[in-house]
């Protein structure tokens, strides 16, 4: 009986222990006082918090912005992972058949088509590919602008809040309070910042390490490379500059006037125009040519090396990019484009499951809170890897032999409506190219 008593009383202690707050939250960080003191948390990436390089860079995140400005490879491959993401095709995807999922997703719909809530600020593109630099620079944060819009389109036909606008701010004009929440320095708080109110902010921050509300730039681990690259290039030119072209020299009599040395020096200046020149007699013409005792592979090497270091970071190989030394094959190429393709394909899911958990649930909240166990989720798929016709005799293949496929994921791989699924048809304002109550437009 002692036994079974001392064992109940430790799993009600179990319980109780379990159904406790949090142990090591941040307000007990030792390592972060302001979060115990202010209860703010602000950015300390060792790279942001470094002194600035230049006055034009001179903020959090300038050394990021100098990067990419100034190394042409670097941007690349930053706008081939934002380029990638941005050509998947999207739909929205109703969370089953009844009609109210079926209305929330046709609502969301109106994100992803032409002509739809967020046509007169850019459309759904451009505000993807803002919400994307969250992957170079760790974070991203987009600001929502909401309004009544009528629709008259099937299952969606009414009036709605919904957002209208998606504007892009930078992300050092904020900071996280310990619970995670987003705060907006302004001049009267510098430093606590004012809070926010919800369904406002959009914040993406697609990879992170440990507790860090800021994200992980990719940019960190290629700064270095970017700032070497810089250093070569300028090496290069002065190496150019003294070795490229030979220093002419005249030779001229001892006795030579003031008058006719400044000719001299006229002709010498007009060398690299002319493609001939006169000279008195007596006066002697000769190249002087530097004795080079390097190579200038040297920095050519050295430079392939940054970019091959940099590509591996971003795109996780290099024959996407450049040919190693003219080494490779197309099998070897189609190896590192699977590894490229799952790199997108993770920034991919992350913005797809932060527009769902956000922005998708936001406008269903305001909208038609009834649908919120009916939630909608924000697909995005890859392109076709292989040719349409191939693709298409590869599924007339498979319904020869009898295999089902699902008739939605079919149609929306070739960009096609589902037919017969109670949409709204064209007399409803569908011109049946924008996707339908539950599937959004492909890209």
């Amino acid at each position: 009986m002692l036994f079974a008593r001392r064992r109940k009383e430790s799993a009600g202690q179990a319980r109780k222990a379990a159904r406790g707050g949090e142990i090591a939250g941040i307000a007990s960080d030792l390592h972060e006082p302001l979060a115990g003191w202010l209860g703010i948390r602000p950015n300390r990436d060792p790279l942001l918090a470094a002194k600035q390089p230049g006055a034009a860079y001179n903020w959090p995140w300038g050394l990021f912005e100098e990067a990419l400005d100034k190394d042409p490879h670097l941007s690349s491959l930053v706008l081939q992972r934002r380029a990638a993401v941005l050509g998947w095709r999207r739909r929205i995807v109703p969370a089953d058949d009844s009609p109210l999922a079926l209305q929330a997703a046709a609502l969301c719909g109106e994100l992803l088509r032409e002509g739809g809530c967020l046509a007169d600020a850019g459309g759904p593109d451009r505000m993807l590919s803002e919400l994307l630099e969250a992957v170079p620079y760790g974070i991203s944060i987009t600001e929502l602008l909401w309004e009544e819009r009528e629709l008259a389109r099937g299952a969606a036909r009414g009036r709605w809040l919904l957002p209208v606008s998606a504007r892009s701010r930078h992300p050092r004009r904020f900071v996280f309070d310990n619970e995670g929440r987003l705060r907006l320095l302004t001049r009267e708080e510098p430093v606590r910042g004012l809070s926010l109110p919800e369904r406002r902010f959009i914040v993406f921050a697609p990879y992170g390490r440990h507790e860090d509300p800021y994200g992980l730039p990719a940019l960190r681990c290629v700064w270095w490379l970017a700032w070497f690259k810089r250093q070569v290039l300028r090496f290069w030119v002065m190496y150019c500059e003294r070795f490229g072209s030979p220093t002419a020299v005249l030779h001229h009599p001892p006795t030579t006037g003031l008058e006719e040395r400044g000719q001299l020096r006229r002709i010498i200046a007009s060398l690299q125009q002319e493609t001939g020149i006169v000279l008195p007699e007596g006066v002697e013409l000769s190249l002087l040519e530097g004795a080079r005792s390097g190579s200038v592979e040297t920095y050519l090497e050295l430079l392939e090396f940054c970019n091959r270091e940099m590509s591996k970071a971003l795109l996780g190989q290099t024959l996407t990019t450049q040919t190693d030394g003219g080494r490779g094959s197309y099998a070897l190429g189609q190896v590192h484009a699977g590894v490229r393709a799952d790199i997108i394909r993770g920034d991919a899911q992350a913005l797809a499951a932060t527009l769902s958990t956000g922005l998708l649930r936001w406008i269903v909240e305001l909208n038609l809170p009834a649908a919120l166990s009916v939630l909608p989720r924000l697909e995005l798929s890859a392109p076709l890897d292989n040719e349409p016709r191939l693709e298409l005799e590869i599924d007339a293949f498979l319904a020869a032999q009898g295999i089902v496929q699902d008739p939605a994921a079919l149609c929306a791989r070739y960009g096609r409506e589902l037919p017969g699924s109670g949409n709204p048809r064209e007399e409803d304002g569908n011109d049946g190219s924008h996707g339908q109550p539950g599937y959004g437009p492909a890209a």
